[in-house]
């Protein structure tokens, strides 16, 4: 808690978010996780966009706390909105089973415990992981809920504000849902005046793309950097083809994603994997440069299980190799080593690292991480001996993200959390001799 006249912050709530404040000032209503549960990270959405399994009130001073209501276990809670009397709170729910996903408006009577769905977004994009829909509502002084609603394929990336007049005793919506506001760009925040007649929010619009750097090795910095997708839709890339000539990326330019293949002097690129029912990303090279292999799940399905398929680097159809209920990070191993490695998160917020033989579809349990972050909260760059992997080293010295090899082993390159790339020397021994910053750019793949 913070004085709008100055002053230092106070804590009020442990292991809280999302605080909302009642129209009196009296009480607050919170986000927070279960007791004795471990994480919130059952499916990646969770932690996208901060759910949580409880919502919880308290006096302005943090004293009287009390449960509202917990989530089951299919569901997890999202922002919260007092009503203009106090007496009900509206939120954002997020409701999967096998067969369905979708983000639910809900309002809840405080006195009764009785609650109603008002709108249900039932298609949203599960892979938006760089501009994704944000869910949030907000109840105005005059009755209306406003919320976010994410637009059509192929816009599914922006979103705009919508209202719905609500019956805040019956619980029931008195009017149809009214667009507010339109345009490119996602929402990510509400924030209504006193008298309820205007509404502030942030709306992010991020388009992603490709670029290529040439690399000094001495001076450490990327030259003649150039853009190399056109198109407007995101794209990301993933991987190099074997005579470092062109690029694998993915694409959701065809209102999904994607993979895609473009030599670094080419204005166009050709499609490598595609399927009209299905997300295909995040494309690795086999370990003997021959076949591509990626990730796919179903279009507008979330949870459903990802497929890891092959497919010849040159052309021609997918074989299926893997179906799993999660897929984290596959990378694979250059010849004359043939293995491949992939991560698969639990509920409890561990990850399990497997290792996979791609030409007979084996894989093996290799180590189980348990904390993915040292004791600063902050995600951290490791290395592990294989296939031993009884130690490990931290690389990263303030946080860091998607690491990569350089082709020899010598040097890893990864980024930090200032989005600074960061390249570590490191001799076959395992042991890291410096770590140096190599340029500062926002890097995916």
């Amino acid at each position: 808690m913070l004085s709008a006249f100055g002053g230092n912050a106070r804590k009020v709530i442990d292991n809280g978010w999302g605080a909302a404040v009642s129209p009196d000032g009296s009480r607050i209503a919170f986000i927070r996780n279960a007791t004795g549960r471990s994480g919130i990270c059952r499916v990646k959405l969770d932690c996208r966009y901060a759910l949580g399994r409880e919502i919880w009130s308290a006096r302005s001073d943090g004293a009287e706390p009390q449960r509202l209501v917990e989530a089951k276990a299919e569901d997890r809670f999202g922002p919260v909105a007092w009503s203009p009397d106090g007496q009900q709170i509206a939120y954002m729910k997020l409701h999967t089973t096998p067969d369905l996903s979708e983000f639910d408006v809900e309002v809840r009577d405080l006195r009764s415990g009785r609650s109603v769905i008002l709108q249900s977004e039932p298609a949203f994009n599960a892979d938006a992981e760089m501009l994704a829909w944000q869910p949030m509502v907000s109840w105005t002084r005059d009755g209306r809920v406003i919320f976010a609603r994410h637009e059509a394929l192929p816009d599914e990336d922006d979103s705009n504000a919508w209202a719905i007049r609500v019956d805040a005793n019956a619980l029931k919506p008195i009017a149809e849902r009214v667009r507010l506001t339109g345009g490119p760009g996602a929402m990510s925040s509400f924030s209504m005046t006193a008298d309820g007649r205007r509404l502030a929010f942030i709306k992010n619009t991020l388009q992603p793309q490709v670029y290529v750097g040439d690399l000094d090795p001495k001076a450490r910095v990327l030259r003649n950097n150039r853009r190399l997708t056109l198109n407007q839709r995101g794209s990301a890339p993933s991987a190099w083809t074997p005579d470092n000539r062109s690029i694998i990326f993915d694409s959701n330019r065809n209102g999904r994603s994607e993979v895609f293949k473009q030599a670094v002097d080419e204005p166009t690129p050709e499609l490598l994997a595609s399927d009209p029912g299905r997300h295909s990303f995040e494309a690795r090279l086999s370990p003997d440069g021959s076949e591509i292999l990626y990730l796919s799940h179903l279009v507008n399905r979330w949870p459903s299980p990802f497929q890891l398929l092959r497919a010849p680097l040159a052309g021609g159809p997918p074989r299926k190799l893997l179906e799993r209920t999660g897929f984290d990070d596959l990378y694979c191993s250059r010849a004359p080593a043939t293995v491949c490695v992939f991560g698969e998160p639990e509920d409890t917020g561990h990850e399990i690292i497997f290792t996979l033989d791609p030409a007979t579809a084996t894989t093996r349990e290799f180590i189980r991480i348990t904390d993915r972050s040292d004791e600063s909260g902050r995600p951290e760059i490791y290395v592990t001996p294989f296939p031993g992997g009884a130690s490990k080293w931290q690389v990263s010295a303030v946080g860091g993200s998607t690491p990569r090899w350089r082709r020899d082993g010598k040097e890893l390159f990864y980024r930090a959390a200032d989005s600074t790339l960061i390249a570590a020397d490191v001799d076959t021994s395992g042991r890291f001799l410096r770590w140096v910053p190599c340029v500062r750019s926002s890097i995916w793949g």
